[in-house]
């Protein structure tokens, strides 16, 4: 005897993927103004992409960085997803015979399906001139104001006036000095160690003269301070180029 069959037609559709992975930013890891900056020396190249479908890989991203010192096929040296943007470096090294402009862009952008994303040429700055600082100087803030001299629970402030066609970083190292600091400034990619506070000139205004003229304000200085703890602040432009005094 044979049993009966029972048969079933499962109808799928299928979606095409058609759409192509979409660059939401492309350009150096420093950026100023909408522009990106490198220097002599160490540099690493961003890339952010949006990708509605298959997905992407590190193997459809590929990076021309001749001007950066590398090849014009370069894999990543790491990508990710983060939420919903696919993310990528390189780390480049190069010197530069002079400033002015340089230009990269991608050799491959493609998702998994082989949809082509547009590849535009992108245009770095090359600055390897320091900033210039004019006045640097340093107060203790209390309830009465502004002081020549540091007591605890004080906050620091830092005003200064420095020439810089860029943007600015302040990097002040406040460990041993304000609570805590290892764990309220983490380190990151300015800094590379923890307890190191980062202003930037957001922190600053242009004056009349084209200056950035600034002031910083940490958190209150610490009860019983280490003693003789030398307060150190590193100044650099948008590119890296660290400031002398």
């Amino acid at each position: 005897a044979y049993g009966n069959t029972a048969e079933e037609t499962i109808v799928q559709d299928f979606v095409p993927d058609t759409s192509a992975p979409e660059i939401v930013f492309f350009g150096s890891e420093r950026t100023f103004d909408g522009e990106s900056y490198v220097k002599n020396g160490d540099n690493k190249v961003l890339l952010v992409v949006k990708e509605q479908g298959a997905g992407i890989d590190a193997e459809g991203v590929r990076a021309n960085l001749g001007a950066l010192g590398g090849g014009g096929f370069e894999e990543p040296t790491a990508c990710e997803q983060i939420a919903d943007t696919f993310n990528c470096y390189w780390d480049t090294h190069a010197n530069f015979g002079s400033e002015g402009i340089v230009r990269i862009s991608l050799s491959r952008l493609q998702d998994k399906v082989a949809n082509t994303g547009e590849m535009p040429e992108i245009e770095l700055k090359v600055d390897n001139s320091p900033p210039k600082i004019e006045k640097l100087e340093f107060y203790g803030v209390s309830e009465v104001g502004d002081k020549d001299y540091f007591q605890s629970n004080d906050q620091l402030k830092i005003k200064a006036k420095i020439s810089e066609s860029s943007g600015l970083f302040f990097l002040v190292n406040l460990n041993g000095i304000v609570m805590d600091a290892e764990t309220n400034y983490p380190e990151n990619t300015y800094t590379k160690d923890a307890g190191w506070a980062v202003f930037s000139e957001q922190n600053c205004i242009r004056d009349a003269d084209n200056f950035w003229v600034c002031e910083l304000l940490t958190e209150p200085i610490k009860s019983g301070p280490d003693k003789n703890v030398a307060l150190e602040m590193v100044i650099t432009d948008t590119a890296g180029n660290e400031a002398k005094e």
